[in-house]
């Protein structure tokens, strides 16, 4: 099958996510070709496009779309509801707004969680950090909870570089937006009046790389990884968990590398999409 996938230029959770999927068919035999979003698609079978985007060139000539669904905000929902009824429709989230949706739009979602994309690490790293967190520090996620312990922040690196400090890290937060893990925002760009809930890719990045992570306490953590392999925290114990690890590295180390295996053997996006997408087409 032949698969179009129009792409942006940068190295955002959605430009990556979708690079990853797009990655994974190319790895599995299929043919991938990354395009702009106003590009002519009508050649391929499917094109995978992520929903802001389904006003666009690409999506209007495609013969088939996969629509991937992501943040409920109104960049992102430019309007859903033109999505189309023959369209397969993935989606990370859970919850009542997904019913929502599916409600007033008529649309059959599938879910589709994020999962870990293996890919090679050259390191470049000698220090080995005490912590390290990969990501924005928007107002939506709460990393006040990070305040006075030993954690790096990084941002925009490249997926190479990113697997490289997980690696060369001893323990990882992993703290979801607000908007993940069910509260409701009460700002402009939030479509949302019914709550919802999903995982990021870093809950499987980390451990995919061999890092160890804390995650907050977001509740569908439980749904992917136990609490022998990834432990949660709230930001009112964060700081006592962290440091409790930190002081006891086998018991850490044992963990990472049983989340590990346990990503490489349920969690990759080869698996979503032979379980999920492929029998979908």
């Amino acid at each position: 099958m032949i698969f179009y996938i129009p792409i942006a230029d940068d190295n955002l959770g959605g430009s990556i996510w979708i690079r990853h999927i797009g990655d994974t068919l190319i790895q599995m035999g299929h043919d991938v070709r990354y395009c702009h979003y106003e590009s002519d698609t009508s050649y391929g079978d499917y094109t995978i496009i992520q929903s802001e985007w389904i006003l666009t060139n690409a999506y209007k000539t495609s013969k088939k779309a996969i629509v991937l669904l992501g943040h409920f905000t109104k960049t992102v929902y430019p309007n859903p509801y033109e999505i189309r009824q023959k369209d397969i429709i993935l989606t990370q989230w859970k919850g009542a707004v997904i019913e929502k949706f599916e409600s007033e739009s008529g649309l059959k979602t599938h879910y589709f969680p994020h999962a870990y994309f293996p890919m090679p690490v050259i390191s470049s790293i000698k220090d080995l950090f005490d912590g390290m967190w990969i990501g924005s520090d928007t107002s939506f996620r709460d990393i006040s909870r990070f305040e006075g312990l030993p954690i790096r922040k990084e941002t925009n690196l490249t997926p190479e570089s990113v697997s490289d400090f997980y690696v060369h890290s001893k323990i990882c937060p992993n703290v979801h937006l607000n908007i993940q893990k069910g509260k409701m925002l009460d700002v402009p760009e939030s479509v949302i009046d019914v709550p919802g809930y999903a995982v990021n890719e870093r809950l499987f990045w980390i451990p995919g790389a061999g890092g160890f992570q804390i995650a907050d306490e977001n509740p569908l953590v439980r749904d992917f990884y136990d609490d022998d392999e990834v432990p949660m925290a709230t930001a009112e114990d964060f700081k006592e968990t962290f440091n409790y690890y930190l002081d006891h590295p086998k018991e850490r180390e044992a963990m990472a590398m049983k989340a590990h295996l346990r990503t490489m053997k349920e969690h990759l996006y080869e698996h979503r999409i032979t379980k999920i997408m492929l029998p979908l087409l």
